[in-house]
């Protein structure tokens, strides 16, 4: 399928001259810039990517030779050289046809795609004003916090779903806009499941990567399901959930620090944090139905549990109401019960009990 991406350029249209009005820099990175700009033809206030230059695009190995450069400075530019083999699979149009491919609230959707500045991509992307999760002033209390990671989940299952993988999830590429809703931004090292070339690449951001991605042995969702609960283990207790290197090999996640929020909460991140992928949940979904049974208010789960044992009472008394047995007889079935019990339950027990 990625093989239909990233078609030559010359294949998109052309901005005019005059798209994006008032365009100011905002971020960016090796290969593309990120510009907040005016786009008079849609009329909203926008966010779109220009694809940069690469100046080693017209450069080889023979070329850098021939300058009799130190052998420190040929080794450097050989070493670009060859991570801009890796880099070429990743461009802003494979970013944008990826993207192209999602359509969920939480993940940040491409508005228009085409060329701009001799020949240069530019993604068209919504403008959100609220920054990056690392931004926000979320409130102390759990139950938004986890709010928010229930969405972001939503937005990672999405990805899945279209086939793709993130591969770079951390708190930088999840924005917010004034409405307060998170979505997940930045597929540029995203790729297909299926495109075997780019999955063996080793790229994205360490701090988020699992242990079996550190040590090049596998990739796969549970990747990107371990980046989400790294960030929900953050989000939450405010600190990483690992004392040092070896424990997060091994997957021994510290216990909470925080009294206040449900301690299954804490098991379900642990279990996504596991060191061995199959331990942990085995795809985005199933964590996510975990984690919302968590987000449902304790009232609810009384109110159910009280409706159950409400629904068995009246069961219960309807079969009462057919029964004919004299009072004498539930009397003998009610002895032979405490019987049973006082063999089970009996001094000898009590005192094994204490010992232990």
């Amino acid at each position: 399928m990625d093989e239909q991406m990233d078609q030559a350029p010359r294949c998109l249209k052309e901005f005019s001259s005059d798209r994006f009005d008032n365009a100011l820099p905002i971020g960016g990175g090796r290969n593309a810039t990120v510009y907040r700009a005016w786009d008079t033809h849609l009329e909203r206030q926008v966010a779109f990517k220009r694809e940069g230059e690469d100046p080693f695009a017209d450069v080889d190995i023979a070329d850098i030779e021939a300058l009799g450069l130190g052998e420190d400075a040929t080794e450097f530019v050989e070493a670009m050289l060859v991570e801009r083999i890796v880099a070429d699979r990743y461009t802003l149009l494979r970013e944008g046809q990826l993207l192209a491919r999602i359509d969920h609230p939480n993940v940040i959707p491409v508005l228009d795609i085409g060329l701009i500045e001799d020949g240069r991509v530019a993604v068209v992307l919504p403008y959100l004003e609220a920054g990056t999760l690392e931004q926000q002033d979320l409130p102390r209390a759990w139950e938004p916090k986890l709010e928010v990671i229930v969405q972001i989940a939503r937005g990672l299952a999405a990805i899945h779903e279209a086939g793709i993988l993130h591969r770079d999830l951390k708190p930088n590429n999840i924005l917010f806009g004034s409405d307060g809703r998170p979505r997940i931004a930045d597929l540029g090292l995203g790729c297909a499941a299926e495109d075997t070339v780019a999955m063996a690449d080793w790229v994205g951001t360490v701090t988020y990567m699992a242990p079996e991605v550190i040590a090049h042995r596998l990739r796969d969702q549970r990747d990107d399901l371990y980046a989400l609960c790294m960030i929900a283990y953050q989000l939450l207790y405010h600190g990483e959930p690992f004392a040092d290197a070896e424990a997060r090999e091994q997957g021994r996640v510290l216990a909470p620090t925080r009294r206040d929020m449900p301690r299954e909460l804490h098991g379900i991140l642990a279990r996504g944090l596991a060191g061995d992928p199959d331990e942990r949940w085995p795809d985005v979904p199933t964590l996510l139905a975990a984690l919302e049974r968590v987000r449902e208010p304790k009232r609810s789960r009384w109110t159910w549990a009280a409706a159950s044992i409400g629904g068995a009472a009246i069961a219960a008394s309807v079969v009462v109401g057919f029964l004919v047995a004299p009072r004498q007889a539930q009397a003998d079935a009610c002895e032979d019960v405490m019987r049973e019990l006082e063999s089970i339950w009996n001094d000898e027990r009590r005192a094994e009990l204490r010992g232990a």
